[in-house]
């Protein structure tokens, strides 16, 4: 019977052992090898947030997580139960240099993915997924209000080979300029690089004011990417279904509220150069937030804003405009 019982406490023991081994080397490549492809699931379900399930990606990210860091836990338990403190130390040492690794290398990987730092002229033509009607209304809608066009493009990033951008963009923006009210117009579409469906074709009023201040007005719907790299002095509203009139009376009565509050000046300056300079430097500035950012705060971010998602962000414009206010009442 003795015999009986130490044959089962070995194998026990011995189950436990490759389980733990087996746990520990999964953990260790997954840990290095799945950030790069991970980081890009993450990236592209956040970017294509009408396309896809972006709080779907994220809840199976951090349950993954989860129990990969259970796993690592009980780990190193087992090996204090076995080997003692200094196994498990080494063990701890170890996890922790696997997971910053792991960390590090999904952070590099999203950031090779976020920048779209160059534009080039396109024609609706060659973007399959666009929707033409959608494109013509908008059209239509804006140069009734006395928009002007400008130019059609797409974004892509420096490294891509523009040859095959031009046949699969994988974004579609028309331009149009304002000459009396000092405002832009952006119709928008983002196609999918997989077999979903592209987003709803959108529209965005913008304004630039000086001091670094940019507001837009859009019916996109806002994705966590977006809340992710926020910056103080760009600011959104959302207003889904909104029909292009509709969208510029929001846009002009909030911009005059904030020339109003804050005693700065809408920018004049309509042209091409001008635009796509305050949109490079955009573009530039959302890849420094998110680098300063660690990507942990960034994903809890995300997660968060996709549970509870937010019709604006306002920046630092309403602590600024209440602390005028309060200095007036003085």
């Amino acid at each position: 019977m003795n015999s009986l019982k130490t044959l089962l406490h070995f194998l026990k023991t011995l189950i436990l052992l490759l389980l733990g081994l087996a746990i520990s080397y999964s953990h260790a490549v997954a840990s290095i090898l799945l950030a790069f492809t991970r980081g890009i699931e993450v990236t592209v379900a956040l970017l294509l947030a009408d396309a896809i399930n972006p709080l779907k990606t994220l809840l199976y990210f951090w349950i993954s997580l989860a129990i990969t860091y259970s796993c690592a836990v009980a780990l190193i338990l087992l090996a204090f139960n076995w080997w003692g403190m200094r196994v498990a130390i080494a063990l701890l040492l170890a996890e922790v240099f696997v997971n910053c690794s792991y960390w590090i290398l999904l952070k590099a990987q999203m950031l090779t993915v976020l920048p779209r730092e160059t534009w080039q002229a396109i024609s609706p033509e060659n973007c399959p997924f666009l929707d033409i009607d959608g494109l013509h209304q908008y059209s239509q809608d804006l140069e009734y209000l006395g928009f002007v066009l400008v130019k059609d493009f797409h974004q892509f990033p420096t490294n891509a080979i523009s040859i095959n951008e031009e046949i699969n963009p994988s974004n579609f923006t028309r331009i149009f300029y304002h000459s009396e009210l000092c405002c832009f117009a952006e119709i928008s579409q983002l196609f999918p690089t997989t077999n979903r469906d592209p987003t709803p074709i959108a529209c965005t009023i913008i304004s630039f004011m000086d001091g670094g201040w940019t507001l837009s007005t859009t019916q996109f719907k806002p994705n966590p990417l977006c809340y992710m790299w926020r910056n103080n002095k760009t600011l959104w509203t959302y207003y889904p279904g909104a029909i292009p009139v509709d969208l510029l009376q929001f846009h002009l009565e909030r911009r005059q509220q904030i020339i109003d509050d804050l005693d700065i000046c809408n920018l004049f300056d309509l042209s091409w150069e001008h635009y796509w300079d305050k949109r490079w430097k955009e573009l530039t500035n959302r890849q420094l937030i998110f680098k300063r950012k660690p990507i942990s705060m960034a994903l809890i971010e995300a997660t968060l804003f996709e549970l509870k998602p937010s019709s604006e962000w306002m920046g630092d414009y309403l602590k600024l405009a209440a602390s005028k206010r309060a200095f007036i009442r003085q």
